[in-house]
């Protein structure tokens, strides 16, 4: 059977009962940072990065066969999407789709600091410049197609990893805060669907 749709979730310690109810149809690729057992197939990862590291690996090891759609997931999702699971099943994207319940202005919601920090990311790799229309997901969750992705050589992801891992500090650098500000401008692309679109106006509510 030919995989349109993956999910790739980042668990630290979460409850995963959940995925039990994802469709059938839709590959789940986990990767578990918590020494913990787990009973779910997964890859055992050092606890490193949060969910963006994740999310990197992923691409790069899987670049030459990542699916038609790739679901980014935190451990638990609802936290951030009450309809996640909905959602995920019944949706798909020829782009990027924020899967949020909260939908940030970067500049609403970044220091001064931080907006330097993205602005050197950005110059780094030559990306689209922010501007105060600029969003984000609040949790980091996004539906995204693989054309995105693989319209930038693994080369540059890989780059984009490795400038990532040189600002972790025992795991408490600000490095996750600043990606979840700009995934939208790395993977190039939105899609303001309803679901997205009729969330703009909660920003304040973050």
């Amino acid at each position: 059977m030919i995989i349109k749709k993956e999910i790739v979730i980042s668990r630290y310690n979460e409850d995963l009962s959940w995925i039990k109810d994802i469709n059938s149809d839709i590959k789940v690729f986990i990767y578990n940072k918590s020494d913990e057992s787990i009973a779910y197939e997964h890859k055992q990862l050092p606890n490193i990065g949060r969910e963006g590291e994740t999310y990197l690996r992923h691409i790069i090891e899987n670049y030459d066969s990542l699916s038609e759609n790739i679901i980014l997931s935190q451990g638990c999702p609802f936290d951030h999407s009450k309809d996640f699971l909905s959602f995920i099943n019944n949706n798909d994207t020829k782009s990027l789709v924020y899967i949020s319940d909260w939908i940030a202005l970067v500049y609403h919601y970044s220091s001064p600091q931080m907006i330097k920090d993205i602005e050197i990311i950005i110059d780094k790799f030559e990306l689209s410049k922010l501007n105060y229309d600029s969003t984000f997901s609040a949790g980091a969750q996004y539906i995204i197609h693989r054309d995105l992705i693989t319209s930038k050589p693994k080369d540059f992801w890989i780059s984009i990893y490795d400038y990532y891992l040189s600002y972790i500090d025992d795991n408490a650098s600000s490095n996750p805060w600043l990606y979840e500000r700009i995934w939208p401008i790395i993977f190039g692309g939105c899609e303001h669907n309803s679901y997205s679109t009729n969330l703009l106006d909660n920003y304040g509510k973050l």
